[in-house]
């Protein structure tokens, strides 16, 4: 093969040369800095844990950003779909003028399910599976007293799961009222249970980015419609049989709207609120990231920050002092404590949105599937019953804040 020779007359010369250089190597720093949410070369550099002359050599030339520590890039400007235009907010949350009876199916549950076992439960509901009788489909029932909730609240709740349709979300069926004036709320069943339990019986396992992901995507598809979920938690991520890792629970979720563009009510579970929740200020969507970079950090290290405490507690160490850093940080990827840091931003504008994280680095070369956590899922189910661990205390401090939709 013959090579052509260069020549001044086409390529501009070496002058040239090295202005095009530095006209690509200027647009690397500025695409680059964009990308990972840094302001300067010396924070790219910290960030990507290399030397300033690999950084110069290599990160800022055309074969930049190919392996550096933990981080892989495969195509530096490879990024998640930019989302579509954001919706207008809403006029109103569209169950004003609704009322329960309007969105219960009135068969008689007893009549459509059969087997119906108690799987689990909290202070506000309890859980059953249960197999339908016509078709055979095996489904989980969420069953409430209506004479202790108001109906506006369960209202608001149901509609929330029933507009939310997306592929990372658990699905809604139904709603029925039983004799016992009890609600029957039934959702896609999710076989292996939640990724609290997964946590709780490996505390040291070394989760994978993936799990993260499938998260981020149904905060996506929330916050595009302008809805908080308000409860982002391990014991609120299901996980199928197949590694489907959806996200569950609406009890706390709420619209914001034209008259309503900010929430300011403290609710969630206490050690995986924000600062503007606790301290009663207003808030918007940015309050899940935090929960997000919490519910990171129970996979890395087994439990929430300052979970050894009590909530009071709990609450004035993350209002006063933040989020700890890492116990254990070479143990984690520059990846991974970068993503940390930037959910962790106290000031709520500067947290990214689900989509700016989605485009991380730590997100990268996500397999489709997430199987691995199934098989720690059954690993967990043989555990002796009588284990004791972190998941007991888990359990009884979950809401520590009132219900509220406002």
């Amino acid at each position: 093969m013959v090579v052509p020779r260069s020549s001044s007359n086409s390529s501009g010369g070496p002058v040239a040369a090295v202005a095009k250089a530095e006209t690509s190597r200027r647009k690397t720093i500025a695409g680059a800095s964009s990308y990972f949410r840094v302001n300067s070369e010396s924070d790219m550099k910290v960030l990507l844990k290399i030397t300033q002359e690999k950084f110069k050599n290599e990160v800022l030339t055309n074969k930049h950003l190919k392996t550096h520590g933990d981080i892989v890039l495969k195509n530096p400007y490879k990024q998640v779909p930019a989302p579509s235009p954001p919706r207008p907010l809403p006029k109103d949350t569209g169950t004003e003028n609704m009322t329960l009876d309007e969105i219960i199916n009135d068969s008689n549950p007893y009549e459509i399910f059969a087997n119906v076992q108690h799987i689990g439960g909290g202070g506000f509901s309890q859980v059953y599976c249960a197999v339908m009788k016509e078709s055979g489909q095996k489904v989980a029932i969420k069953k409430m007293s209506l004479d202790e909730w108001y109906e506006q609240d369960l209202l608001v709740e149901i509609v929330m799961m029933k507009v939310s349709k997306h592929h990372n979300i658990v699905s809604y069926i139904d709603t029925y009222r039983d004799d016992r004036n009890y609600l029957w709320v039934v959702m896609e069943f999710m076989e292996e249970g939640s990724l609290e339990k997964v946590i709780d019986a490996f505390p040291r396992i070394k989760m994978t980015e993936k799990q993260i992901a499938y998260i981020l995507k149904a905060l996506e598809y929330i916050h595009g419609l302008h809805r908080i979920h308000r409860d982002i938690k391990s014991g609120n991520v299901l996980i199928g049989s197949k590694g489907e890792i959806k996200l569950a629970d609406f009890g706390f979720a709420v619209q914001l709207t034209e008259g309503k563009r900010k929430r300011n009510s403290s609710v969630g579970t206490v050690y995986w609120e924000a600062p503007e929740v606790i301290s009663g200020d207003n808030y918007d969507t940015k309050v899940d990231i935090w929960s997000l970079g919490i519910l990171a950090r129970e996979m890395a290290e087994g439990d929430a920050p300052y979970f050894e405490l009590p909530q009071m507690a709990a609450l004035q160490r993350i209002f006063s002092e933040g989020i700890p850093p890492l116990k254990d940080p070479d143990r984690w990827s520059a990846a991974f404590q970068h993503f940390q840091e930037l959910c962790f931003y106290r000031e709520p504008e500067k947290r990214p949105s689900a989509n700016e994280l989605l485009r991380h680095p730590l997100f990268y070369n996500l397999a489709p599937e997430s199987l691995e956590v199934v098989d720690l899922m059954r690993r967990a189910k043989q555990l002796e019953p009588g284990r004791k661990g972190s998941s007991a205390r888990r359990r009884s401090q979950k809401h520590g804040s009132a219900r509220d939709s406002s």
